[in-house]
């Protein structure tokens, strides 16, 4: 059993036939009744980003984008061995009062935080299947990522999501941007997201995960 048609591909060519794997998406937890306070959410509205700090996941990108934008704050939850590197970046790009470093945070904080940003970026090379992103859409907070591998199996560029090329830092900005100035795309694009949602349903993923494991 693998999470997307993209990880299927990859297992493919270790010799693994075809038929002998199911795809099956996962489902995100359920969201809990009341997301706790955090102090890492400033008032003004932000942008945030969750993931662990390795290249791939391209936080410096990131905030050579943001760097465009002045006076947005950009919030990074995680930890990783390129936390030191990238704060470094940041000082020398004087953005020390522009981008906030929370480190990994409790999972429910993280929704917390997420939850009350103007939007959502993922500038990745590599994704397996993101549940992450999945979890963003139950948030209701606008989605800016790449498509890369099994992303493209959920985003839909400008239907339920803005869709970008990894580490392209004027398709970032412009995609920020755009959230920023057109409220009625936003509402329209987290309205599908929500729609979306609906097909990586726990139910389903429960009866594929049994119709697969019927098949060994």
């Amino acid at each position: 059993v693998v999470l997307s048609e993209y990880l299927k591909s990859m297992v493919g060519t270790w010799s693994m036939p075809a038929k002998k794997m199911s795809v099956v998406h996962s489902a995100p937890r359920g969201l809990p009744h009341k997301l706790p306070a955090s102090e890492h959410a400033p008032e003004a509205p932000y942008i945030v980003s969750v993931a662990r700090l390795v290249p791939w996941k391209g936080m410096a990108g990131l905030i050579r984008a943001v760097a465009n934008i002045p006076n947005l704050p950009l919030l990074i939850v995680g930890a990783g061995p390129e936390a030191n590197a990238l704060q470094a970046l940041v000082k020398e790009k004087s953005l020390e009062s522009q981008v906030v470093f929370t480190g990994a945070l409790p999972h429910d904080e993280t929704l917390a935080v997420v939850s009350r940003a103007q939007a959502f970026m993922l500038n990745t090379n590599y994704e397996g299947f993101s549940h992450t992103l999945l979890e963003v859409f139950a948030l209701g907070v606008p989605v800016l990522s790449t498509a890369v591998g099994g992303n493209a199996e959920l985003l839909v560029h400008e239907k339920n999501a803005l869709i970008f090329s990894y580490d392209d830092e004027d398709g970032m900005t412009k995609a920020i941007t755009r959230i920023q100035e057109d409220t009625e795309f936003c509402g329209r694009i987290v309205r599908e997201a929500t729609h979306t949602l609906k097909e990586f349903s726990r139910e389903r993923t429960t009866r594929e995960t049994k119709t697969a494991l019927s098949l060994i």
